[in-house]
């Protein structure tokens, strides 16, 4: 799976489209929406902050449901195998979830 994580780039696509796009909505802006956004600003922005919001914050999200999918398969391995341990699958979770809103 890694190397087809790697081989697929997500992250290298989506930070070429968001890059592309914040360029293409600077350079459709009128001259007045320009004076207010210096070049530099802009070249900012598609250089270093497209590639933090899609590796900071966008590629996260596929961590979660990496976890979520691996929990949902082990609580349906459970339920199977002894459904009168369905309790442990369900209160670890939210041990995790408890353990994290405390931890910030």
């Amino acid at each position: 799976w890694d190397r087809i994580r790697v081989n697929l780039d997500v992250a290298g696509t989506l930070r070429g489209h968001l890059q592309a796009g914040a360029f293409c909505r600077y350079v459709n802006c009128n001259a007045k929406m320009r004076q207010h956004m210096p070049a530099s600003l802009m070249g900012q922005v598609i250089l270093n902050d497209a590639e933090e919001v899609v590796d900071a914050g966008f590629m996260k999200i596929f961590g979660c449901v990496n976890s979520c999918v691996k929990l949902v398969i082990v609580s349906a391995f459970v339920y199977v195998e002894d459904k009168s341990a369905i309790w442990v699958a369900v209160l670890f979770p939210l041990c995790m979830a408890v353990w994290l809103c405390c931890r910030r």
